[in-house]
């Protein structure tokens, strides 16, 4: 071959190695290091590896879940292989012997390559891009991805304030799928400084977010005893030592709060406790003397000021939250602009609870 034509080969053929070390190559070769070590996540820095050998394979066989969709791939490799051999070899025939009718075999033989773009270009511009009843439109729309970026825009608005973002996210999973709500909303695009978490699955359930109130200085608020009727339900169920089921949810969170506690005397691992039901109220107080409390049910869901009042510490120790009764307020104030409206329901419930503590 002269050299001349080889440099061009070699230069046609380079981007497309290239590419092929860089996009598939690289890729396979650094997922068969990552398998020998235990990593939490695919982008954890090199250093947090934990070796592990061969378990992730043992792991992975023992699981008869895999034993058994191994096993179909191989029969769908094998009986597919099989039969696009033999329906090649058919046509291959075919187009060597020139059989009778031998242009409609081979128009045959090229009509899946034309059919499989004519038909993926029909789907994609009449069914999933169609501005009135497209599939991604549809999805886009079930997503509330208008609403994810208002709240995007909200939390930004309140760093670029320099204001405390509580997120009311509720999750309570656990493991790797935790580890991801919590980077997503204590380090991601949905940065908040707090969000609130359902402790139902366990302590496990918590302890994903426990890196960032160390490394990061957020905070979590666990749900304990919530405002809602419901709470009833579950919450209020007596234990076999006289305790309600709250009070362990409380009595755990509030120990494992210690390891978490701050200059001020609170826990960074706090707990929503809702200001509806009174009765305990000053138990529950004194009980959790470390922990911060988020406080829900002030206003719509009926807690009056004077309720509220007794589950802080002479002002101090928790958060008021009230959600309708401010986005509402404009409907009690007729004439008065939306924001004005909520701006003045806030400075009331401001007032209302610090005279309601002033009395105690």
């Amino acid at each position: 071959m002269k050299k001349g034509l080889r440099r061009m080969y070699l230069a046609f053929l380079s981007p497309v190695v290239i590419a092929f070390l860089i996009a598939y190559l690289y890729p396979v070769l650094r997922t068969v290091q990552m398998s020998f070590f235990e990593v939490s996540d695919i982008s954890a820095a090199r250093d947090t590896w934990e070796f592990v050998g061969l378990y992730n394979y043992v792991d992975l066989f023992s699981r008869q879940l895999f034993r058994v969709s191994f096993k179909n791939m191989m029969l769908i490799f094998l009986a597919g292989g099989a039969a696009v051999f033999l329906i090649s070899l058919f046509f291959a025939w075919v187009l060597h012997k020139g059989m009778f009718m031998g242009n409609l075999w081979r128009n045959l033989i090229y009509l899946p390559t034309v059919i499989t773009p004519v038909a993926m270009i029909t789907v994609w511009t009449q069914y999933a891009y169609n501005s009135r009843y497209g599939l991604l439109k549809t999805v886009f729309e079930a997503l509330g991805l208008d609403g994810m970026l208002a709240y995007k825009s909200t939390l930004e608005y309140l760093r670029r304030e320099g204001l405390v973002a509580i997120a009311d996210i509720k999750r309570g999973d656990i493991a790797k799928t935790a580890e991801m709500y919590a980077k997503a909303h204590l380090d991601g695009e949905f940065e908040a400084d707090f969000v609130t978490l359902a402790p139902y699955m366990g302590l496990d359930s918590i302890t994903p977010y426990t890196k960032y109130m160390t490394e990061k200085g957020k905070g979590v608020f666990v749900l304990c005893r919530t405002s809602n009727p419901g709470a009833k339900d579950y919450e209020y169920e007596k234990l076999a030592d006289g305790r309600h089921v709250y009070d362990l949810v409380g009595d755990k969170l509030s120990a494992m709060g210690k390891d978490y506690m701050g200059a001020h005397g609170y826990s960074s691992l706090g707990l929503v406790i809702g200001g509806t039901h009174i009765e305990e109220a000053k138990e529950i107080r004194a009980k959790y003397r470390d922990s911060f409390f988020l406080i829900p049910g002030y206003g719509a869901q009926g807690g009056t000021a004077e309720d509220i009042a007794q589950y802080l510490a002479q002002g101090n120790g928790g958060v008021v939250n009230s959600s309708r009764s401010v986005l509402l307020a404009y409907k009690k104030q007729p004439g008065t602009a939306y924001a004005e409206a909520a701006y003045n329901e806030c400075v009331h419930m401001k007032e209302a609870i610090a005279d309601a503590c002033s009395k105690l």
